[in-house]
């Protein structure tokens, strides 16, 4: 892996051009902030960026913002999408929100992935490669033969892997390695105290 670096501007002069593709600006989240969902001031949990049930079988996202696969992501109104019914078999289905960084579509963005209809059905499974992450915000049941989404039907992914919370810039900090050096240091210096006691 060659090293990366940046932003520099460009010194034509000296031959040295640098050049940086736009999602690599993301990077700069990447050591400082998570990706996820952003906490409101009222906590957790918030709605931000919730699934909620609508009217019939539509579904709202509420407005919200995150960071997802390291791009800033916001959304300030009710996003609605219209659910497919299911007539023989149950259908689950995700809410997800989707960080696309292929040359023919470069943004992030909520959308519906249908499941599989079936007798005992499963959630579809959410992509996650060099060029597109899925990060869900709920998974929604789809009954046979309803015509409404209910509230009980859509169950909250958001606060679970992937889709965590971001609640402070450094969430965790392992300070084991640190610990284990002054350890170290702490034995060094108490086995000199030590012999110099004995004498």
């Amino acid at each position: 892996m060659s090293e990366r670096s940046g932003f520099y501007p460009s010194n034509k002069e000296l031959g040295i051009i640098n050049e940086y593709k736009g999602y690599e600006f993301g990077n700069v989240y990447k050591h400082i902030i998570s990706n996820g969902v952003f906490a409101t001031q009222q906590g957790t949990p918030s709605d931000y960026l919730q699934v909620v049930a609508s009217t019939g079988l539509a579904v709202n996202v509420l407005p919200g913002a995150g960071i997802f696969a390291n791009q800033w992501y916001e959304n300030d109104a009710n996003i609605t999408f219209n659910i497919d019914g299911e007539n023989s078999y149950n259908r689950i289905d995700l809410i997800v929100i989707e960080a696309n960084k292929s040359p023919n579509v470069l943004k992030t963005y909520a959308k519906v992935i249908k499941g599989a209809p079936a007798a005992v059905p499963t959630a579809p499974t959410i992509v996650n490669n060099d060029l597109v992450s899925q990060y869900p915000l709920a998974k929604i049941t789809i009954t046979a033969g309803v015509a409404t989404i209910t509230q009980s039907a859509i169950q909250d992914l958001r606060g679970t892997a992937p889709t965590l919370w971001i609640t402070s810039l450094i969430q965790q900090v392992d300070t084991s390695t640190l610990f284990a050096q002054f350890n170290d240091g702490f034995n060094a210096w108490f086995q000199s105290v030590k012999d110099t006691l004995a004498t």
